[in-house]
């Protein structure tokens, strides 16, 4: 769903007139840290009186509430936020229930992201129990029950809201949950009969409008009214551009995908300047693995909006599905020109620069990405394609040191394998073994067949292989399962899966090259067949794009 989240800040300026107004919890220190926060966002010098406050008064509820709201809006204070929630519950009035309920609420997002989902939800309902006819705390539950896919849940929240919730019957919110949970249900004739309600309220925002139809448009897709559905998504585009072509994308991918993009191609011709028409028919071919179309059309947005992350998005097309290096580096520079800033093109670059070989230009791309933002300290991909280079320049140590650093922002099962990998070349069995065990209690899930087959354990990867090789309809997914099939020397199994991964535009024969995961089937005469096959259609894929490039 990811349709709502609760922005506490806005907590300080609902109750912030409770405290400046004069109420008896008015003190020198709460006003000092008010106006600090609400006039000019110093939330340091908020944090400094409100300790100071709490010191003084350690009964003021109000101010730890007002504490934990602070520092939920700081990066790294989590444990305080945490901390200063639960004291504000223990010493706030029972006549503060909307506190009380944010609190519960900050509390269900920390333990969301520490991965306890169970107690989240609990903490979400109490905060509902505090305020029942209080819209905002529904929509972050009603995230988590999508999330858990638990359906039945969402909907019982959604009826209750709807149907037995004083105040909450003609609100946006109830009809975004109850039209969700049905449609999850497959319920689509009751979504659809809602949905035609939910569309009728007059105080709904524009973005909950936008919310009503799309969920509307879903409705009709699982009714298969296709023409019905595409007039919805019409109407939602108005009201929510994305959301618009989002719905848009999914009836393309439930029927036939031509009068959608005849659709956007009319309302692109009335709109010559919106590039969002072209991109969103981009994504259209894309997610139906045509890739010449779909670059020629991201291009076309682009050159419409002079628009980077276009020109970068068509560069990583072209480098993994059409394989033209060439083409792909002048797209990402091209990016640049437009956005020097652009953090994401120099990774993209340092990826492409690393597939050809160029180690010291890829190590200098990502400095530069790093230069620019320095918040991908925290992306695993930064470390773990520096390991690779390091790797493949026999710089062991240094391997070893970037796949840990990768391992820190992510626990990635590509990482734990390819760590092992290089404790082996250093001649230490030991060390590597140690790294798969401890990857494979990490990892608890269906991602571990890797680790399993570099442990040497043929057998349970064999056993486990029609549930741990994930076949999605994607190119990623076929040409990963015809790696493991071939470490597992089940040859015919990876031919066909890296038949598959071409059919679904795969086309990065460099990387296939070095590839030793593929080593059991490269001196087969099937093997060589399928390269030269696909390499063949490649050749002919490049010029039938450049003829295309030609006419923008």
């Amino acid at each position: 769903m990811k349709l709502f989240r609760h922005a506490m800040i806005a907590v300080l300026l609902l109750v912030s007139g409770v405290v400046l107004a004069g109420n008896t919890t008015e003190s020198y220190n709460m006003k000092r840290a008010l106006e600090a926060v609400m006039l000019s966002q110093d939330y340091q010098t908020g944090i400094k009186y409100l300790v100071q406050e709490v010191q003084e008064n350690p009964t003021n509820g109000i101010a730890y509430a007002y504490l934990a709201i602070i520092c939920d809006q700081m990066s790294g204070y989590d444990g305080a936020t945490f901390r200063f929630a639960k004291q504000a519950l223990k010493l706030l009035p029972k006549s503060a229930t909307y506190l009380k309920a944010n609190m519960e609420s900050l509390q269900a997002e920390l333990v969301l992201q520490a991965g306890d989902t169970v107690q989240a939800i609990e903490r979400w309902n109490r905060a509902i129990s505090y305020n029942p006819s209080e819209s905002d705390f529904y929509g972050p539950l009603a995230n988590v029950l999508d999330e858990q896919e638990d359906y039945q849940a969402l909907y019982e929240m959604g009826d209750r809201m709807l149907h037995r919730t004083k105040g909450l019957g003609s609100n946006a919110m109830s009809y975004i949950v109850y039209i969700s949970s049905l449609n999850s249900l497959h319920r689509y004739d009751e979504a659809l009969r809602a949905a035609d309600l939910g569309v009728m309220i007059g105080d709904a925002s524009k973005n909950e409008q936008a919310t009503l139809h799309y969920l509307r448009g879903q409705a009709l897709i699982g009714l298969k009214l296709y023409p019905e559905a595409l007039t919805e998504a019409m109407a939602t585009e108005k009201l929510h551009a994305r959301r618009g072509l989002k719905l848009m994308v999914l009836i393309a991918d439930s029927s036939d995908i031509q009068p959608v993009l005849d659709s956007m191609e009319t309302a692109f011709s009335r709109e010559p300047n919106e590039m969002l028409w072209p991109c969103a028919m981009s994504d259209v071919y894309a997610r139906h693995n045509q890739y010449i179309p779909a670059i020629y059309h991201l291009l076309r947005g682009a050159k419409t909006g002079d628009d980077a992350d276009s020109y970068r998005m068509a560069g990583s097309y072209v480098q993994n599905y059409i394989g033209d290096a060439e083409l792909a580096e002048e797209l990402y520079r091209k990016s640049m020109t437009i956005d020097s800033t652009s953090a994401e093109a120099w990774g993209h670059l340092a990826d492409l620069y690393y597939d050809l070989g160029r180690y010291d230009e890829a190590l200098r791309a990502l400095d530069e990405a790093l230069r620019l933002d320095p918040e991908l300290q925290k992306v695993h991909f930064i470390y773990s394609l520096r390991g690779r280079i390091y790797r493949d320049q026999h710089n062991y140590p240094r391997a070893v040191e970037e796949y840990r650093r990768s391992l820190v922002a992510e626990h990635d099962r590509d990482t734990w394998t390819a760590l092992a990998e290089v404790y082996r070349r250093m001649g230490d069995e030991a060390a590597a073994r140690r790294v798969l065990e401890q990857g494979l209690q990490t990892m608890r899930n269906d991602t571990a067949m890797d680790m399993l087959l570099a442990l040497g354990d043929t057998v349970r990867a064999r056993q486990l292989s029609d549930k741990m090789v994930r076949r999605e309809n994607s190119a990623g997914d076929h040409y990963n399962a015809a790696c493991m099939y071939a470490r597992m020397n089940m040859s015919d199994e990876a031919l066909l899966e890296l038949r598959k991964a071409f059919e679904y535009g795969f086309r990065i024969f460099h990387h296939i090259a070095w590839d030793d995961d593929l080593d059991s089937i490269r001196q087969l005469p099937e093997f060589t067949a399928l390269i030269e096959e696909y390499k063949a259609l490649q050749r002919q894929e490049i010029a039938e794009l450049k003829r295309l490039l030609e006419t923008l």
